[in-house]
């Protein structure tokens, strides 16, 4: 019988509340591994899966051992899956439990071992390391993967065309608040291209890519944008 997943974590979070750590883990772990197989069409727990319910994991195994140590093997087991199979998916849920149990550096240094050594996995798992290869200014490795840096800013400009679309048309998406969020996601995504252009002597390109938001921002009636781009490039 399938147990809705909403219930399961409600469960989880009571046994924890309770102190039956062993039922939490239990619950913690079965919504981890159903929730996306058995959330059906009316609920979405991508995001709780690997947000709340990771963290609410996570302090759990501050206190029963035994929860931290099956997170440690969730892990595992998730990298084991993405080398076996490259799905970027498998990768996010390696780096989302390992972000929530303190070990982000492990996760940039496993990208760094598949960008030396396993090419296609690099690539697979780009996406979810971009901004953090950005942060720790890794721009001998960010620079091999510039090549296509105008298809980059185009996805990063679709994406601020979509989700703006959206949140203009249906104020139940968050109105102003959801907009101001849209709006830093494309400061972020092309302020740090253009950092990372500039850092790894791709200068003509950041210039291009300057004018380009520039002019896209003005047409969208949103110039103050451009400058913010230029100080998260700066970063």
């Amino acid at each position: 019988m399938i147990v809705p997943p909403g219930q399961v974590l409600d469960d989880a979070r009571a046994a924890a509340k309770a102190e039956n750590h062993a039922l939490a883990l239990e619950n913690y772990e079965r919504f981890f591994d159903r929730a996306l197989l058995d959330q059906g069409e009316d609920h979405n727990y991508y995001g709780v899966r690997l947000s709340y319910c990771l963290h609410e994991w996570a302090r759990l195994g501050e206190k029963y051992p035994a929860a931290r140590e099956r997170l440690e093997a969730k892990a595992v087991e998730a990298l084991a899956a993405f080398e076996a199979t490259g799905d970027s998916e498998k990768f996010h849920d390696f780096q989302s439990i390992r972000e929530n149990l303190g070990q982000e550096e492990s996760v940039l240094s496993q990208f760094i071992q598949y960008h030396k050594s396993k090419p296609d996995l690099a690539s697979q798992a780009l996406r979810l390391m971009w901004n953090r290869l950005v942060e720790a200014k890794r721009w001998d490795i960010c620079s091999a993967y510039l090549h296509d840096f105008e298809s980059k800013y185009e996805s990063a400009l679709f994406r601020f065309d979509q989700t703006m679309q959206i949140c203009v048309s249906d104020s139940t998406f968050g109105g102003n608040e959801f907009a101001e969020q849209i709006k830093g996601w494309y400061v972020r995504d092309v302020g740090n291209l253009i950092g990372a252009l500039r850092n790894s002597g791709w200068h003509d390109a950041a210039k291009k890519l300057e004018a380009e938001a520039a002019s896209d921002m003005q047409s969208r009636g949103h110039p103050e944008l451009a400058s913010r781009v230029l100080e998260q490039a700066a970063l």
